[in-house]
């Protein structure tokens, strides 16, 4: 496995750039001979021109070493840019993928908040850039480009997605090698990425929130029961106060 709104898009589903480990392999067939041509074992012609299709059209869905290394650069509360998307407003994930949280029998993926117009949470509305790019997710710093395995699995190098929006401009030159260690660390981090969500579905206890995927792991176990402490409280003085409302409880 590898390892993807206030203004959200809803309608219609949209393109998603996913850490997903299907997307780099199952989803896209091996290209002809004709695109490899631009491929050589320790280089791929590519030059980023800032069209913003990426920053704009797909949606990213992080890792949660992404959401952390974004908490730490830029201070904000990760509920600030991160939303949860249903398999109805996402293209290009499979219903089986592990990588779905499942909250009482609904599917939710983690992923940045995107605005219908104006784009991804972190772009720049006045420059057009990324205003994260050094902690940007490993998935952007991939994209739009796709790993090319032989049939036994063996790394032959990186060529670019035939199907997305990406004008794939080729008037530049990408050494592979960093792709390939992006490549690698993102294997890593899918595998850790569904033991927590594994992990995540398994548990049942009451008051569980999607959301709660998230204090899992950036505030850790500790801070989850504190919530959950915190919302029985909030909910036994809710109790209290109907019952006095209605009579039937003495003032605490």
């Amino acid at each position: 496995m590898i390892g993807t709104l206030e203004g959200v898009v809803k309608n219609p589903p949209v393109p998603v750039a996913a850490c997903n480990p299907s997307m780099w392999t199952r989803q896209y067939p091996v290209f002809l001979w004709s695109t490899l041509a631009l491929m050589s074992s320790d280089s791929v012609s590519f030059k980023c021109h800032h069209c913003n299709h990426c920053c704009t059209d797909v949606i990213c869905l992080p890792s949660p070493w992404d959401v952390r290394r974004i908490m730490r650069m830029t201070g904000q509360d990760p509920f600030d840019f991160l939303e949860f998307l249903t398999p109805e407003e996402i293209e290009d994930v499979d219903d089986d993928d592990p990588s779905w949280l499942v909250l009482n029998g609904q599917k939710y993926m983690m992923a940045l908040k995107r605005d219908e117009t104006t784009g991804c949470y972190f772009l720049n509305q006045q420059t057009r850039l990324c205003s994260i790019y050094e902690a940007r997710p490993l998935l952007c710093r991939l994209y739009p480009f796709k790993v090319e395995e032989d049939a036994d699995g063996k790394y032959l190098g990186f060529t670019l997605h035939e199907d997305v929006g990406c004008p794939k401009h080729a008037d530049g030159v990408v050494p592979t090698k960093p792709l390939h260690d992006l490549y690698v660390q993102d294997s890593i981090n899918g595998e850790d990425y569904v033991e927590l969500v594994d992990f995540f579905n398994a548990q049942e206890y009451p008051g569980k929130e999607v959301e709660d995927f998230v204090v899992m792991f950036t505030g850790g176990f500790q801070k989850l029961r504190e919530n959950l402490e915190e919302q029985a409280k909030e909910k036994a003085a809710e109790a209290r106060n109907a019952e006095q409302k209605a009579g039937i409880a003495e003032p605490a």
